[in-house]
């Protein structure tokens, strides 16, 4: 691996790293809340009024998008955390 790689594999576990503290410290709680929420908005609400449905169910969706990007910075900076350890554990070697 030349520097260049092991520079980009670094910034992707520091932002990866960064991703999940901000995930486990903050937002995960609010998503936990705000998911509940919006279910419990969904059950109330008649099915009568389609438009309002549709509204909680962007707001999930959105809520969902969120997660799926952080998750993604998440893995991508537990994979090159591997990849850093890997190439440290054969240069030793």
């Amino acid at each position: 691996m030349d520097d260049n790689e092991r520079a980009v594999l670094e910034i992707e576990s520091e932002k990866g790293e960064r991703a999940k503290a901000a995930w486990d410290t903050f937002i995960e709680p609010f998503f936990v809340a705000k998911t509940e929420q919006l279910f419990g908005t969904f059950i109330a609400l008649p099915t009568t009024k389609p438009e309002d449905l549709m509204l909680v169910k962007m707001q999930a969706n959105a809520l969902e998008s969120l997660k799926d990007e952080l998750q993604g910075h998440i893995n991508t900076g537990k994979l090159a955390s591997k990849a850093i350890k890997d190439e440290d554990d054969a240069n030793r070697e």
